[in-house]
């Protein structure tokens, strides 16, 4: 029965091969061929394909200098452009290269979780997640250097430089004008010259704020004592 059905498979497989099909459209033509109900080729001047959904799929377009290539499609994609090209391996790996306009070029290649390298508007960045990794305009920050994270790791930005021990418990920022220090969520405190001071105790049992004006006045006090005032 099983030998049966494997025969009559491969028969109506082999005689689905269909003559090839031309569309005339001006003076262009269009060259399509059907294997089977799964493979599709076509070509049209200077665009050839080949489709075998969802398993091999393949474009090439000689005009535009442009290439594409699924494999087991979305799982491994690849595509290439004249100035542009990218790369996907779901779901660890993804790469991307692109150079067509040149105050915005970049380029990335990510091997999650493990190491990520970027390079965008001068800007670099590299990952050895979790022992090192320099980040250079990422989270906000104009630089952040891990280093066995979350053990230690120091940021700047706006020339305030933070330093973490053990994210997120312990905190101390440094700056000319903005100073900080906590030990979360034991004690807090932190200081804008001229704009505002925060503490806090036992985090979030008491909290307090000062607010100041721009002459340097108190301004607003806040007290929070929870849940018993605030």
């Amino acid at each position: 029965m099983r030998k049966s059905f494997f025969i009559l498979l491969l028969f109506s497989l082999f005689f689905s091969l269909q003559e090839p099909r031309f569309c005339l459209s001006g003076e262009n033509a269009v060259i399509e061929t059907n294997i089977g109900p799964f493979v599709t080729v076509s070509e049209f001047e200077g665009e050839k394909s080949l489709r075998v959904p969802p398993l091999f799929g393949y474009e090439k377009d000689i005009s535009k200098d442009s290439f594409s290539l699924d494999i087991l499609w979305p799982l491994v994609n690849y595509d290439r452009q004249k100035k542009k090209i990218q790369l996907n391996i779901l779901p660890f790996i993804y790469f991307k290269k692109d150079m067509e306009r040149e105050w915005d070029r970049k380029k990335y290649l990510y091997v999650l979780p493990f190491y990520i390298s970027a390079e965008k508007n001068g800007k670099n960045t590299h990952v050895f997640f979790p022992f090192y990794g320099h980040f250079e305009g990422w989270f906000g920050t104009d630089t952040l250097d891990i280093y066995m994270f979350p053990l230690y790791s120091v940021s700047s930005s706006n020339n305030v430089k933070a330093y973490n021990y053990c994210w997120p418990f312990v905190n101390r920022t440094v700056g000319s004008d903005n100073k900080s220090f906590r030990i979360w969520p034991f004690y807090g405190r932190s200081i804008s010259l001229g704009k505002k001071e925060k503490e806090f105790i036992l985090w979030p049992f008491y909290n307090r704020q000062k607010l100041f004006k721009k002459d340097g006045t108190l301004d607003e006090e806040r007290l929070l004592l929870f849940p018993f005032y605030g």
